[in-house]
């Protein structure tokens, strides 16, 4: 399950859209760059990285509770219009601080998206997201009672 949306990428690139879309090419149309397979590549790969970060803190992926959908979709949006933005040699991850850095963009999200997920914990089990009792998350420690 991919969160985001190809529409919502480009609502927030429209400078990399040709009319509002993206493109892949065909018998009437040039691709865009990126082109709209791309996009969507990109949306699975940021949606799986996410679910990841999830199941990392012990909830059950994918995640469907509408209540926290809006949020999920928001936030792959954004990273994908950041990797939009990268493709095209433009944005956060290819300013002189992060080419400087030697991280990866790839590394950047995913930390971001672990420390999202971190940061959200509590609310996104009071908006009813599920847990699975029977994995320890990364970020749980136990203890042995003596």
């Amino acid at each position: 399950m991919s969160y985001g949306s190809v529409a919502g990428v480009a609502a927030l690139s429209p400078m990399w859209t040709r009319d509002g879309s993206f493109y892949d090419d065909g018998a009437s149309e040039t691709a865009t760059d990126p082109s709209l397979s791309q996009v969507t590549t990109w949306l699975e790969e940021v949606s799986s990285m996410l679910d990841t970060a999830m199941a990392d803190a012990g909830f059950v992926v994918p995640v469907t509770e509408a209540a926290v959908l809006p949020q999920f979709n928001l936030l792959v949006n954004g990273i994908v219009k950041d990797i939009v933005d990268y493709s095209r040699k433009s944005g956060r991850f290819f300013i002189k601080k992060a080419l400087d850095s030697g991280l990866s963009p790839f590394a950047a999200i995913d930390q971001e998206l672990h420390d999202w997920v971190i940061r959200k914990t509590v609310g996104l089990e009071g908006q009813g997201v599920l847990k699975d009792d029977d994995v320890i998350g990364r970020n749980v420690a136990t203890f042995d009672l003596l």
